[in-house]
């Protein structure tokens, strides 16, 4: 009983990633096309033409706030500087999971090589992070 109490205690979140295109349909599939941790090019800066960051998160009842639950983004150089933050109020009239897709195509410009962590905040609560890896060269060496 016990652990069943902490594992429903926890924040779920199904994934938190990268991918460039995204779609939901009226029954609520969703679609992910071309998922993706590394992003590369011959030279810096590399600016994505196709980016979106997509999350699957669970909102428990404490987290909806006159009907409304506040996300954030923030996706961090590897020195830890803010290279984009989005914020967005979703109205949220039950706790259940919510799936989300922040469009920045063309709007986030590469400039370092190395690790870029994206953090996802429910309200001021970080609850997932994750990780684009900047690289230069051929396209063949983009592969890990």
């Amino acid at each position: 009983m016990l652990l069943y109490r902490q594992m429903s205690a926890q924040r779920k979140v199904k994934y938190f990633l990268f991918c460039e295109h995204f779609s939901k349909d009226d029954t609520g599939r969703v679609s992910l096309n071309t998922i993706f941790d590394i992003v590369g090019d011959e030279k810096l800066p590399v600016v994505p033409p196709k980016f979106n960051i997509v999350f699957n998160v669970n909102i428990e009842d404490g987290d909806i706030r006159d009907g409304c639950v506040k996300f954030r983004i923030v996706l961090e150089d590897p020195q830890g500087k803010a290279l984009v933050k989005v914020e967005a109020l979703g109205e949220v009239a039950e706790a259940g999971n919510v799936v989300s897709n922040i469009p920045l195509d063309g709007k986030v410009p590469f400039s370092d090589k190395g690790q870029h962590i994206a953090k996802l905040f429910v309200n001021e609560k970080c609850v997932a992070k994750s990780s684009v890896e900047v690289v230069t060269g051929r396209p063949e060496d983009f592969k890990k």
